[in-house]
């Protein structure tokens, strides 16, 4: 899990402005993995996807008890804390100790070479850019961007 420990830390991804294209995709892939082992280990920590709003990194990964993971899986929520929940409505939240199954579920996760299973593609839209570039450009011929790309 390439990116987990830069997603555990407000600074992570250095201080938020290194944050890579993507990275939602990986996290998704992260928290999922993590509470479906700490469920089957019986783990009473759980993990959210956290947009933090304002400045450091947005990116986040954090730790939540059991019981407000289930809370706001009822209130219609997944796993994705976004701003349309706040934490803030489910009491104590943050960070609970992490127990000897979340433990076990981090390792089992980290070993699984989640990353391998993300293959994130870029298309580009080579006529739209060749249109693009004519308008301004009428001399440019897509050749090289096609040799390039």
């Amino acid at each position: 899990m390439i990116y987990h420990e830069d997603m555990t830390s407000k600074y992570g991804f250095s201080d938020g402005e290194s944050v890579p294209p993507f990275v939602e995709k990986y996290r998704t892939v992260y928290v999922l993995t993590i509470n479906k082992l700490a469920e089957h280990h019986g783990s009473n920590v759980r993990v959210i996807a956290y947009d933090r709003p304002g400045c450091h990194n947005w990116c986040l990964i954090i730790g939540v008890p059991k019981a407000t993971y289930e809370a706001i899986k009822k209130d219609g929520e997944h796993y994705i804390v976004d701003g349309s929940v706040q934490l803030s409505d489910y009491g104590e939240w943050a960070d609970p100790p992490r127990d000897d199954g979340y433990n076990t579920a981090l390792e089992e996760a980290e070993e699984m070479g989640l990353d391998n299973f993300l293959d994130i593609r870029v298309d580009i839209d080579m006529e739209g850019l060749g249109e693009c570039l004519e308008q301004f450009y009428p001399a440019v011929t897509m050749n090289e961007f096609e040799r390039a790309l």
